[in-house]
């Protein structure tokens, strides 16, 4: 895509439209993970001097600083999607094991999860915040906590994002279909363009739209087809020209 961009002029998407809108702006995304470790032993110990509070008590603790500390941030989200513990635990991209018994203090517990996030700014200002609760352990607890490398950058709300949607509304205006606008990137997730948008112009949200997006319920509905192709047509002919 890198590669691509050199020779290009501009982007299109087409991920799923949105209602009336198109896409000038994208949150990033980044994955992370979580290691606690604490002390084991017999469950009647726990809270006491020699055992301390346990990997799972610290996992909460961590979890409800991250869901405080985030929500202040406007547009970022934070999700812990899969969670492992016990005084066995292990965890991959899309599921994990644990071992123990009731009685016996979880020594281990794993997270993965994603952050999302409007600008690169609010990304540092997030991982700051995250390793700042993580840093606050409790008793024979520790915990480590690392941003993964998949990252995918924000779509920034360029002046050349919105020339781009002002000539989609036009197109759209000139077929008799509605007035198209920018839609909120806070309710966008992450997108291929941004690799490429900056540094150049891009417009995403072109595509055949649906309904249940990542379940098994996933539809696309065809009924809008024949204004979309024909919008998108007729967006990259008066480009070209």
């Amino acid at each position: 895509m890198l590669n691509a961009a050199k020779h290009s002029d501009l982007a299109l998407a087409f991920e799923s439209a949105i209602g009336n809108t198109g896409t000038v702006a994208r949150r990033g995304y980044a994955g992370w993970t979580l290691e606690v470790q604490g002390a084991t032993g017999h469950s009647g110990g726990i809270f006491s001097a020699a055992v301390g509070s346990g990997s799972v008590f610290e996992t909460a603790r961590i979890l409800q600083g991250f869901y405080e500390q985030l929500r202040q941030l406007d547009g970022v989200t934070i999700n812990p999607a899969l969670i492992a513990g016990g005084a066995e635990a292990e965890l991959t991209r899309t599921g994990g094991t644990v071992a123990g018994k009731a009685n016996i203090i979880a020594q281990r517990t794993l997270v993965r999860g994603d952050l999302r996030c409007l600008s690169a700014a609010q990304f540092a200002e997030a991982r700051a915040r995250m390793q700042a609760v993580v840093a606050k352990s409790l008793p024979r607890t520790s915990a480590v906590l690392t941003f993964l490398d998949d990252m995918y950058p924000p779509m920034d709300a360029t002046p050349q994002n919105y020339a781009l949607l002002a000539q989609l509304d036009q197109v759209s205006r000139d077929l008799g279909y509605a007035e198209i606008t920018a839609f909120d990137p806070r309710a966008r997730g992450a997108g291929d363009i941004a690799f490429v948008s900056p540094p150049l112009p891009g417009l995403d949200g072109l595509g055949l739209g649906g309904a249940g997006e990542h379940t098994t319920h996933e539809t696309a509905s065809i009924a809008r087809a024949p204004e979309l192709v024909k919008r998108s047509a007729l967006l990259i002919y008066r480009l070209t020209r």
